[in-house]
């Protein structure tokens, strides 16, 4: 059994919590054998700029990703159907997931690209756009949590805390 997790933000007081069942699909999702390919998805919330922000519904893999060993390439369409969808139920996209084939992840140079690029996508309420990458390693399993500054177009990992 999994439980909630949380990462704060860089001196300040806000902080984000990834619901169980999230953490779920990550877990589940994990290049914990040589033949696994990453795979990733999106995050939803009810609020995007809330304290918290609450990671309540995570996305994909969908089998029309292009998937490697070190890659992992979303299908567009089946993620605007996504958002479309889960709009409607209330919720909005915040970040992106996808996992990594080492023990502590961290976003690559592609990765951060892939990012800023869906958050360039998103109306002016958004203040940021997360990335989650998920290791293969680790009890819970390790995760990288980062946050893109729309502003600034700076970059904050965030640390996580115990419940």
């Amino acid at each position: 059994m999994c439980h909630d997790r949380v990462f704060s933000f860089p001196g300040s007081d806000y902080y984000v919590l990834i619901k169980s069942d999230v953490l779920g699909g990550f877990y589940s999702n994990i290049q914990n054998k040589c033949f696994k390919k990453e795979a990733g998805g999106q995050l939803f919330s009810r609020n995007i700029n809330a304290n918290p922000i609450v990671i309540e519904r995570s996305t994909g893999p969908y089998p029309s990703d292009q998937r490697g060993r070190h890659s992992w390439k979303p299908n567009k369409e089946q993620l605007i159907k996504d958002r479309e969808a889960l709009f409607k139920n209330g919720l909005y996209v915040v970040g992106l997931w996808h996992t990594h084939p080492q023990a502590t992840p961290h976003p690559s140079t592609i990765d951060r690209s892939t990012c800023e690029a869906h958050a360039s996508l998103l109306d002016s309420s958004y203040n940021g756009f997360l990335m989650i990458t998920v290791g293969n390693s680790g009890s819970p399993p390790n995760l990288s949590v980062y946050f893109s500054d729309r502003k600034t177009k700076n970059w904050y990992s965030l640390t996580e805390k115990t419940l």
